[in-house]
Parts: C-alpha cells; structure tokens; sequence
C-alpha cells in the first residue's frame, strides 16, 4: 500500500455521518447511539478481515468502518462530557480528541 492510498476513503466519508447522528442523538440519546453504532463497525471489521481477493468487500467494510467511526468520534465526547462530572468535562473532551489526533498524525511513521 503506497503511502496517502487511503486518502480517498476519508473523502467518500466526510460528513455523510452527521445527519444520522444527528438524528440518533435526539430519538435514542448518546449512550445507545454508541451501542448502537457498534454492532456496524464490528460487521465491518469482519468484511475487512473476509476479504481477502474480493475488492468489493473490502470497499464495503471501508466505507462502514469509517462511517461508524466517524460517529463513534463525535458521540463519544458528547457523551463523556455528558456524565462526567463538571470538573473532569473538559479533560475528557480534550483527551479523546488528542488521541485520535496523535494516531492519526502518526499514519505517516508507521
């Protein structure tokens, strides 16, 4: 895989997730949008691992990962922040986002 390969993937996800959580957010609250979501993500991550010459699964398993993940990313700070006490509720926030960050900017070492 050359590096900056996966780059398209990010594009067919970008923000087609906010909608639907949007959504989940008001009919079945942030604790079952995260229970919710990840039934999907697993599915996708066994599409990811079955596919092994079949490209169509693999794009399948792509697109449902990131779609989940993507939503996992926004639900999950809404919902630490959301039972966390008052003082703990910005360093809950700013920690999940500082992970996914640093993994994030280190794709490029690995």
């Amino acid at each position: 895989v050359a590096f900056g390969s996966s780059c398209w993937s990010y594009k067919i996800n970008f923000n087609s997730h906010l909608m639907f959580l949007a959504v989940a957010f008001q009919f079945i609250g942030k604790k079952w949008t995260l229970i919710v979501v990840s039934v999907p993500f697993i599915g996708g991550w066994v599409l990811l691992t079955l596919a092994k010459e079949d490209a169509a699964m693999l794009l399948i398993g792509r697109f449902i990962t990131g779609f989940c993940g993507g939503m996992f990313v926004l639900a999950a700070p809404a919902y630490s922040s959301e039972i966390a006490e008052t003082k703990y509720r910005g360093l809950l926030g700013t920690l999940m986002q500082l992970m996914v960050h640093t993994i994030d900017q280190s794709e490029g070492f690995i």
